[in-house]
């Protein structure tokens, strides 16, 4: 109303510690020359308040969901494509990610789904990863991934397993991987699951835990 004066205080937090940011091997060296198709990049990125990088070299990265970045129906994609993540049944976000904030899903019909965006359909190879703690044993498959391909067919899933859920499942078309039991419980780990168009690889922070060795045309929708 008239002559009424309202204020507010508004905190904000500047982080003025810069991250430093490299190339590492086998990445080739400044001024390189090649007649190749293809290079091979790493970098390495170091930053006190734990952010996290990408470098999406010819627009190949797909989806990348840091949880943190999102609305009150889900998450954003990070990626050039934005495939939004719809949080399903009572996902429930929380601030003690690894980097960041995460979603708590309870094993039964949680979930978050990135829709059936043609970009999601790789043709011949692909690479998923997560940062993943696993609670609790339950009696149902704790689904990283899935990607549901053709009436009744899975193009591709990655599972921890129903009988044991220390044991990651990589399926892809006819190809099933099992990995030993070394996923701990109420920990957080890194998890990355390769496919080069013939056979499959998993690893656990970096260190390989082993594949098998075609992929089926992939459709419909993505869920995390």
């Amino acid at each position: 109303t008239a002559n009424n004066v309202n204020s507010s205080k508004v905190t904000f937090t500047i982080d003025t510690l810069k991250p430093t940011f490299s190339w590492v091997d086998p990445t080739p060296a400044d001024g390189t020359k090649t007649t190749s198709t293809s290079v091979y990049l790493n970098t390495t990125i170091t930053d006190a308040t734990q952010t996290s990088a990408w470098y999406d070299w010819n627009k190949s990265l797909v989806g990348y969901w840091s949880m943190d970045v999102r609305n009150s129906t889900g998450v954003y994609d990070n990626s050039s494509y934005a495939n939004f993540g719809t949080a399903t049944g009572g996902a429930v976000f929380n601030s003690s990610g690894v980097y960041g904030g995460a979603y708590t899903f309870d094993g039964v019909n949680d979930g978050i789904s990135a829709g059936n965006s043609s970009s999601l359909n790789p043709s011949s190879a692909m690479t998923l990863s997560a940062w993943i703690n696993i609670k609790s044993t339950n009696t149902n498959y704790g689904v990283i991934f899935s990607r549901w391909g053709p009436p009744g067919g899975t193009a591709y899933w990655v599972s921890t397993d129903i009988n044991n859920p220390q044991v990651i499942v990589i399926y892809l078309s006819n190809l099933l991987v099992y990995t030993t039991p070394a996923f701990p419980l109420n920990e957080w780990v890194y998890f990355v699951a390769t496919y080069n168009g013939t056979s499959a690889s998993a690893y656990k922070n970096g260190v390989y835990l082993g594949g098998a060795g075609n992929i089926a045309s992939i459709s419909p929708s993505l869920a995390v």
